[in-house]
């Protein structure tokens, strides 16, 4: 059986679309250890191709637990049309320059004391991020508090790897006192 906490998601072709979102969050106020993933995880496996269409999967913590887990095995694996990477290096005070929660893609991303999650995806094919994707994990603060976990890691293994259209791929530490 699948730990407590976890969404499990097999087939063959999985479209997740629509502005659908499959979450498993962790809001914990207990104090996690930094080396441990968090308890909430998203698992799918996918034998033909996996689509995130408008859409999000989610693993964050807000809390002082860590955040989670996504791990995704398919040949084929998009995530497409989201809102993109938006930065205006003249105005670094515009608002959209601030951090903001992942809409569209996949996010495992601390913003209390927790430390960042893992997304681990291995694509024999392909792994393509387009039209303003994003792909995060890590220990981000919330404009305009900070938060103090470490970062997150983004692991891949893909015959080959897009990030195109003002998609991103993120992991690190960002308005955070982690490493």
């Amino acid at each position: 059986g699948d730990a407590p906490g976890s969404i499990p998601i097999r087939g063959g072709q999985i479209v997740i679309e629509q502005d659908s979102q499959v979450l498993a969050e962790n809001q914990s106020p207990v104090p996690a250890d930094p080396a441990e993933p968090g308890p909430g995880a998203i698992s799918i496996d996918a034998s033909e191709s996996l689509v995130v269409d408008h859409s999000l999967l989610l693993v964050d913590s807000s809390g002082a637990g860590n955040a989670g887990t996504i791990h995704i095995t398919s040949p084929e694996v998009t995530f497409q049309n989201g809102p993109g990477l938006f930065h205006d290096f003249r105005d670094p005070t515009d608002p959209r320059n601030q951090s903001r929660r992942v809409e569209v893609g996949a996010s495992a991303v601390a913003s209390g004391s927790g430390a960042g999650g893992r997304i681990e995806i291995e694509a024999e094919k392909s792994l393509t991020l387009q039209k303003g994707a994003s792909m995060s994990a890590g220990s981000f603060g919330i404009y305009p508090s900070a938060a103090t976990g470490d970062g997150g890691s983004i692991r891949i293994e893909a015959g080959s790897l897009e990030v195109l259209d003002r998609s991103n791929l993120t992991a690190g530490a960002f308005r955070s006192e982690g490493n």
